[in-house]
């Protein structure tokens, strides 16, 4: 009985490896983010270059360059929160990154599944609160029903973030 046991304990262990395809997984998918968020504002920048040389007309309102670069802070703030999740996969199932400089920030140190938790919930709130900040600048304006939806939105997220901060 012990044998078993001993057994089924190393392969649990040793499957805790399996781990590392989500780690990779998600690592990857950071890094695909950040390019496509670093394209979009070259392809911003780009538009904007040609308007200022005079090769073509820049035809942009000002709510759709700051709903491109929002929408770039998101990409961006999306894949922190990919690599926050990888990081943490990694130290709570494979061991401690080991590379992880303790000068530049503790970001991608995950001691717990809680202290993981806490990071994600925060960067999923930053995310909430970019998207809410894009949609209130390119809604119109037409009745006061929309005021009313823009504050009860607002509440909403200032409760969201009163209650997670609460310990």
């Amino acid at each position: 009985m012990k044998q078993i046991l001993k057994t089924l304990e190393m392969i649990i262990m040793e499957s805790r490896w399996i781990a590392l395809v989500g780690v990779i997984a998600s690592a990857v998918s950071a890094i695909i983010v950040f390019v496509y968020g670093s394209v979009e504002i070259l392809n911003l920048f780009q538009d904007f270059w040609k308007s200022l040389t005079g090769k073509t007309e820049f035809h942009r309102s000002q709510a759709y360059l700051m709903g491109k670069i929002i929408s770039t802070v998101v990409y961006f703030l999306t894949a922190m929160l990919m690599y926050v999740f990888s990081a943490g996969l990694h130290s709570l199932f494979i061991g401690k990154l080991e590379s992880a400089d303790p000068n530049s920030g503790r970001i991608l140190q995950i001691q717990s599944l809680d202290h993981m938790k806490e990071r994600v919930i925060n960067l999923i709130h930053m995310i909430l609160v970019v998207i809410f900040f894009k949609f209130a600048l390119t809604m119109e304006f037409s009745n006061a029903l929309n005021l009313l939806y823009l504050s009860i939105g607002i509440l909403l997220i200032a409760g969201s973030l009163y209650l997670s901060a609460r310990k």
